[in-house]
């Protein structure tokens, strides 16, 4: 006879009969209440989402070297330079004017999104960005200063490479995707898996904290089910949300969510995963041959 733990109570309650049957449907509904919050978390102004796509298959388009707001920064970066500096001081130079008339400021707080990769004239106008878009205007300012310049990301930074090497802050990581000529090149190999499990720790850590805990709550409630002991239940949503919110904390020790090494962000996405198994897995106890009981999954 197949035994089965359920919530104190529920026994008659629509929520156990709706686990009782219409597997697939009860899956489907779930997991697309689930994509729908993630979606709105991250994209809350959906209707920006096809043009941010747009633009990221040709990041150099929104490059914009004639803009006339750039023009006090080129007088400025020429002012500063000699007749004959060399390339390094070029590139330092032009990275100290963008990030003196673009202060940094996340996508969250500026544009109210996960990511947006605006143009020249956007940045200018909000005065204030992120790393793509000081690396849209640096690139920029350097294709009107005569140089060729095109952007580069490794998914937790955007910076700028041209000609005389690479600026803004140009990391050591695997280039994951080069805006070219003919379009957004994105490299696949094992860096990218490794690059992408970094961006998403990074945004994990700078996530709005009301945004995450909607999101973790809506997951933890999709999870459930009356049929899994109530201490797997509690355990299993502990475990989700401790993994998730370990990451601003060790953000913080690592001086930065994109300083994060890719083992330990695996590692919390990894006790993340289990908890949700603790909670969805649910265990039914089958008589054995010798007639004692054995546990399987369902």
């Amino acid at each position: 006879m197949i035994q089965e733990q359920s919530f104190p109570g529920w026994n008659a309650h629509a929520w156990r009969r709706w686990h009782t049957h219409a597997h697939t449907q009860r899956r489907l509904i779930k997991f697309f209440v689930v994509t729908i919050t993630l979606f709105l978390c991250l994209y809350p102004k959906f209707w920006l989402v096809p043009i941010w796509i747009d633009r990221m298959r040709d990041m150099n388009a929104v490059l914009q070297p004639n803009h006339p707001g750039l023009a006090l920064l080129e007088a400025q970066v020429r002012d500063r330079l000699g007749p004959d500096a060399p390339a390094r001081v070029v590139l330092a130079t032009v990275q100290q004017v963008v990030n003196l008339h673009v202060p940094y400021e996340y996508d969250w707080n500026l544009w109210g999104v996960m990511d947006w990769l605006p143009t020249v004239d956007e940045t200018l106008r909000a005065s204030r960005e992120d790393c793509d878009g000081r690396a849209v205007v640096a690139a920029s300012l350097l294709r009107r200063m005569g140089y060729r310049a095109w952007l580069v990301s490794d998914y937790t930074h955007t910076w700028v490479a041209c000609d005389l090497g690479e600026t803004m802050a140009p990391r050591a990581t695997a280039q994951s995707m080069v805006a070219g000529e003919d379009g957004t090149r994105t490299r696949v190999d094992f860096t990218l898996a490794e690059n992408l499990l970094r961006g998403a720790g990074f945004g994990i850590t700078v996530f709005p904290p009301l945004r995450l805990v909607i999101l973790l709550v809506v997951i933890v409630c999709a999870a459930a089910n009356p049929f899994v002991g109530v201490a797997r239940q509690v355990v299993g949503a502990v475990g989700i949300f401790t993994a998730y919110g370990a990451f601003p904390i060790a953000a913080r020790l690592a001086d930065g969510g994109e300083h994060l090494p890719a083992s330990l962000i695996a590692t919390l996405f990894t006790v993340a995963i289990g908890g949700w198994c603790a909670m969805v897995v649910r265990v039914r106890r089958a008589n054995r041959p010798d007639g004692s009981l054995a546990a399987r999954p369902e």
